[in-house]
């Protein structure tokens, strides 16, 4: 079906304002119909092709969220907090029969997480997350402490302490990069063309 739908894998990049719902880090798959090389240009064909465009792009929205999901959930120890309920995905279609279906997160931790924090988050391997991001990465403190509720020491092997009062704090240069969207969105990314002819075939006439 290469001949009737042209597939780019766009840049997975950050969008860089932050909003009420956080910061969206996302990941966009771009489909575009031909009309013109539609069976003889038949408009009867335009709307059904259109529409099996469309369920593909559900499809991978679908399966890009529960791949982070699964991702997410394999690599925590203690919880997903509100980072599982935070993954969206959304398909839109655009003018000139362009469709596109992008994965993202609308929590503002899902960029620590992503691309990780401190001087540990710079230094680590992020591979094709690195290329992605350019060198994006949290590094404006050299090491900070911050207050938890529990032993960070036990959970995570950080330098941990408990107050008088019973409060605990960690000390920490950071943390490396743990990305779950990425992943998740470049798996289904390579496999659109797969998605679109599955849908595909179901179109007749």
């Amino acid at each position: 079906m290469s001949c009737i739908v042209s597939f780019q894998s766009e840049r997975y990049e950050p969008i860089s304002e932050l909003s009420s719902k956080g910061s969206e880090f996302m990941g966009t798959i771009k489909l575009k119909l031909d009309v013109a090389k539609l069976k003889n240009g038949a408009a009867k064909h335009t709307d059904m092709y259109r529409k099996a465009s469309m369920r593909a792009s559900r499809r991978m929205g679908e399966d890009m969220k529960k791949l982070a999901t699964s991702n997410l959930e394999s690599s925590v120890r203690y919880g997903t907090g509100g980072l599982a309920s935070s993954i969206r995905y959304r398909y839109k279609e655009q003018k000139g029969g362009r469709v596109t279906v992008s994965l993202y997160s609308n929590s503002d931790h899902s960029d620590y997480r992503e691309l990780g924090t401190g001087r540990v988050g710079a230094q680590s391997v992020r591979m094709e997350v690195k290329h992605a991001y350019g060198s994006v990465a949290y590094t404006s403190k050299d090491v900070w402490v911050f207050p938890t509720d529990m032993d960070f020491g036990v959970l995570y092997g950080m330098v941990s302490w408990q107050s008088k009062d019973g409060q605990w704090f960690a000390r920490t240069h950071g943390q490396k990069s743990r990305p779950y969207l990425f992943p998740a969105y470049k798996q289904v990314s390579q496999k659109a063309k797969q998605y679109l002819s599955d849908e595909f075939r179901n179109v007749k006439g």
